[in-house]
């Protein structure tokens, strides 16, 4: 008997360093031209795309335009069983954060008002053209939701997160 190895999506080096690509390009400047993208931003953003029943709830309780979710995002096994630990997993968003730096396609810059923001660098438009997958074009649009919330003090997003968190366990 073969014993075939259990892949876990969610786990997927490359599938999470896409979907840091996208979150940095789409959310990383507020429209006034402000750059808010810090580690805990990102952190917060990489978990609430990857659970996007939990996004809908932080939109609603925003009062933003929330998600018209797919039955397959409703009752799935993730959206029953809240993972609160990938949302403070900031080792492995450390971990995916350095190897797009390293291929240039994640900058860095230094900002007195919020310390390290992340950005996009000249080679991640040409990246992101490359991306064709249903999985990720739905990705795109949990990203596009969160865009309402850049301007929004962290704070104020890290407070209705906790609220909704506790609501579920």
């Amino acid at each position: 008997m073969f014993n075939l190895p259990f892949i876990i999506p969610d786990d997927e080096l490359e599938l999470n360093l896409i979907i840091l690509v996208l979150i940095v390009d789409k959310l990383s400047v507020t429209s006034k031209g402000n750059l808010v993208l810090d580690g805990e931003r990102i952190m917060m953003y990489f978990y609430l795309v990857k659970n996007p029943h939990i996004l809908n709830k932080l939109l609603i309780l925003l009062s933003k335009k929330n998600i018209q979710l797919k039955s397959y995002e409703l009752a799935s096994f993730k959206a029953e069983n809240t993972d609160i630990d990938t949302l403070y997993d900031n080792k492995s968003i450390k971990k995916y954060l350095q190897i797009l730096i390293s291929k240039e396609l994640i900058a860095i810059k230094y900002s007195k008002k919020i310390g390290f923001i992340y950005t996009s660098a000249e080679n991640t438009r040409k990246t992101i053209q490359k991306i064709d997958t249903i999985y990720l074009k739905r990705v795109l649009v949990f990203i596009n939701k969160l865009e309402q919330t850049i301007s929004i003090p962290i704070s104020k997003i890290t407070t209705n997160l906790k609220q909704i968190l506790n609501e579920d366990n």
